[in-house]
């Protein structure tokens, strides 16, 4: 689904993220953010003229998006959009040399911003960005829900404004995506939330695991310690004590590490997924990428927000025990066996990006 003619971009891009995105009658939108500007990018049919190609690219990118299974071709895809419009809004916003503590609060989107994605002819043609009016200007459009509602949890609930953002430059501290945090002296990943729905199916799934009083070195997983909210109490992210990677199972990790190492994570991953369905909790996203390897060799359990990957998980087994083991089997394979469909997919991706061969 690749764009033609993408606008020239500057080889050492700015850093940008993509926040979201949510289908429309007429295709999608997506959100784009660059350090305070977030960006509104509508892509519909409508502006596409001439152009049955590229309608008919955004038409799978709109089924794609409604399935909920992440397709490897869809970021690419978004990022590609996303490119389109990445140098004015870079101009509107400008790097700012911060100084001292920075919280999420400041961190924040503040300016907002709405444009359309045109194509004539199959060439795309990114429109004027025009600036929201204040009215307009409101945070929680970022969400898919409509009517996002307060949360209770038994986790701490803490203001943007309590969580530090650690940096290194203070030129590029408001240009960068945020993970590694402060709150009361404490270390965490900080991960933000676009849908109260998905939150509190996830806050929900890390209460029963505290609730079982297992340690983590009896149920090897990511463990909550907190929740972020709004003013109004709306969730807006969790908190995570902060594990100390040495390495994800990537394909080249796994092909670089001795069978009897893999065999050790294989069993670990196994049992880990057992005690989780003892305790009626659902992994959901299984794939190579939600286990990371702890500085003692160990795999850890991550990520419990649900979806799937195409390829790891069948749609109609989706956050349930059965996608989960289907998910498992896969993964054995993906760690175990040399010619794993999964893993030779992943290492041609990366090779393809690379632009290299080995």
């Amino acid at each position: 689904m690749a764009l033609r003619d993408t606008t020239d971009v500057p080889s050492e891009l700015p850093k940008y993220s993509i926040a979201g995105w949510e289908t429309t009658l007429n295709g999608f939108i997506l959100y784009m953010c660059v350090r305070s500007a977030r960006l509104n990018i509508h892509v519909l049919t409508q502006n596409f003229h001439s152009s049955p190609i590229a309608i008919e690219a955004v038409q799978r990118a709109t089924a794609k998006i409604s399935s909920e299974l992440d397709e490897p071709d869809l970021e690419e895809y978004h990022e590609e959009i996303a490119l389109q419009f990445l140098s004015e809004l870079q101009k509107l916003a400008p790097p700012i040399h911060h100084v001292g503590k920075l919280t999420l609060e400041e961190i924040e989107a503040c300016q907002y911003y709405d444009c359309q994605l045109e194509f004539y002819d199959e060439v795309p043609r990114p429109s004027a960005i025009t600036r929201k009016g204040a009215e307009e200007e409101n945070p929680n459009d970022i969400w898919y829900d409509p009517q996002p509602t307060p949360f209770e949890s038994i986790f701490p609930q803490f203001q943007r404004s309590e969580v530090e953002v650690l940096y290194d430059d203070p030129s590029t501290a408001l240009q960068m995506i945020p993970d590694k945090v402060l709150v009361q002296g404490q270390l965490l990943f900080w991960k933000p939330s676009w849908s109260s729905r998905e939150f509190k199916d996830v806050v929900g799934k890390y209460s029963k695991i505290y609730r079982s009083g297992l340690r983590p070195d009896q149920l090897p997983t990511s463990r909550l310690y907190g929740v972020v909210v709004d003013k109004k109490g709306i969730p807006r992210g969790q908190l995570y004590y902060w594990i100390d990677i040495d390495k994800t199972p990537t394909w080249e990790q796994v092909e670089q590490a001795p069978k009897e190492l893999r065999e050790k994570w294989v069993s670990q991953i196994q049992n880990t997924v057992s005690t989780l369905h003892d305790l009626d909790v659902i992994w959901g996203d299984v794939q190579a990428r939600n286990v990371v390897i702890d500085r003692s060799g160990n795999a850890i359990v991550i990520s419990f927000e649900g979806g799937a990957v195409k390829g790891w998980i069948d749609k109609d087994k989706m956050e349930t025990k059965e996608g989960d083991l289907q998910g498992l089997e896969r993964l054995v394979d993906y760690i175990m066996n040399d010619d794993s469909s999964l893993r030779l997919r992943d290492k041609e991706a990366d090779l393809k990006w690379c632009g290299t061969e080995r």
